[in-house]
């Protein structure tokens, strides 16, 4: 904790035997944010990639320089906690940012006051607060128009609505993507026989190759965000390319899990939203030699007017295709309604109980079989099945009410 925060905690108690209120804390977090006029703050924001994004440029600019963190947890309360933590002679500070809800951002951005931003991308996560897609587009664009003059965006080319950002900021644009017409353009994107990304940065006339051990072409988007803003901040695409060897990937983010005499486990535990669900699902895919692919859905979340019965219907679908079997997890599975010949051949089926869900898998995985696990960490716990395989878990609540992923769970064992 830092010590100005302490002294502030302490003053006030000294003083009127209380804790500081939110006035108080408030001014505190805008003094402090004022005083670090030498720190450079970056901002990330959109409805997928922002933890991706935040640990990778993270990772990317702390090798040589002193770099704070601010993610996984993005709300407004986070976020103070984040400056109230940051210490002297940091250079960069990294605040992963939500758009929840109208007025997120530009509440955030208040203490954050970020001098770059990278958008990601525009889907329909948390639709149901919002009024539809272009609502959340006017969302995340807040974050560009929260960025000063003096100061650098970093825009998706590859998605309309973030590209159509350029708009709403009088800071210098850089784009990012797949697009011939991009600035920080990807080519020859692949996925190596050991789960690694692999895809050259083009530059103006320069282009190297990156290896990152991340599963999923999606992953590119927020790789190649961060790699475009460490470069304008001073570090060569050769230096980031050797660096971005090291990243590790980010815990049921699509993350990779195997073990002696274990199934292969893809988890995307994290959340699910319907909008990016065929991102995560599309990963088994890279596993074609596998004897036999499985697919866990659990909890589907941000249904819009469409309802319900419609997102899980095309989920299955989907999963269908990619995999040999399916298995619905949780209260809503059964939503999915799937043909009555898919269950009677096993290739579809029901389980509610996470237990049971743990035993199935033991009772009927064969050598080599790769299982994804797909659903929300706050719902259906799904990353446990995998964990288990690693180290016994000692919690299989059906009902928890931590709002924290088990990965980072001290409960869990």
């Amino acid at each position: 904790m830092a010590l100005d925060y302490q002294w502030l905690k302490l003053k006030t108690f000294l003083k009127s035997r209380r804790r500081p209120s939110s006035e108080e804390m408030e001014k505190f977090l805008l003094r402090k944010r004022s005083r670090m006029g030498s720190t450079k703050f970056i901002g990330i924001t959109g409805s997928g990639g922002k933890t991706t994004t935040a640990r990778f440029i993270h990772h990317l600019l702390s090798e040589n320089d002193r770099c704070a963190l601010s993610a996984f947890d993005n709300a407004l309360p986070s976020i103070q906690g984040g400056i109230r933590k940051l210490t002297r002679n940091i250079k960069y500070a990294v605040f992963e940012i939500s758009g929840d809800r109208r007025g997120a951002i530009d509440a955030a951005c208040k203490f954050v006051q970020p001098e770059f931003g990278i958008i990601t991308v525009i889907a329909e996560e948390h639709i149901t607060n919002f009024d539809g897609i272009g609502d959340i587009a006017q969302e995340k664009g807040c974050l560009a128009s929260n960025i000063l003059p003096s100061g650098v965006v970093f825009l998706n080319a590859d998605d309309p609505r973030v590209l159509d950002m350029r708009a709403r900021t009088a800071a210098k644009v850089f784009t990012y993507g797949k697009s011939e017409e991009a600035d920080y353009c990807a080519t020859d994107l692949s996925i190596s026989a050991d789960g690694h990304l692999r895809f050259t940065c083009r530059h103006k006339k320069e282009s190297v190759q990156f290896d990152v051990g991340l599963l999923g072409l999606h992953f590119m988007t927020p790789l190649l965000g961060a790699i475009s803003c460490a470069h304008q901040l001073g570090i060569s695409l050769s230096s980031l390319a050797e660096r971005s060897k090291t990243f590790t990937q980010t815990l049921g983010r699509c993350s990779l899990h195997s073990s002696p005499n274990a199934p292969i486990f893809i988890c995307d535990t994290a959340k699910a939203p319907f909008g990016t669900l065929h991102l995560a699902l599309q990963t088994i895919s890279n596993f074609p030699q596998a004897p036999r692919r499985t697919i866990v859905l659990g909890t589907v979340s941000d249904k819009s007017k469409k309802g319900i019965h419609t997102h899980y219907k095309l989920a299955y679908e989907l999963a269908r295709k990619l995999a040999d079997r399916v298995i619905f997890f949780g209260e809503k599975a059964s939503h999915a309604r799937p043909d009555e010949e898919d269950v009677l051949s096993g290739r579809a089926k029901f389980i509610s109980n996470i237990v049971e869900l743990r035993d199935f898998i033991r009772e009927t995985m064969i050598p080599g079989e790769v299982i994804l696990l797909k659903g929300s960490a706050y719902t259906d716990h799904l990353e446990r099945v995998a964990m288990d395989y690693e180290k016994k878990v000692a919690c299989w609540s059906t009902s928890c009410r931590i709002k924290k992923e088990c990965f980072r769970c001290d409960n869990c064992y």
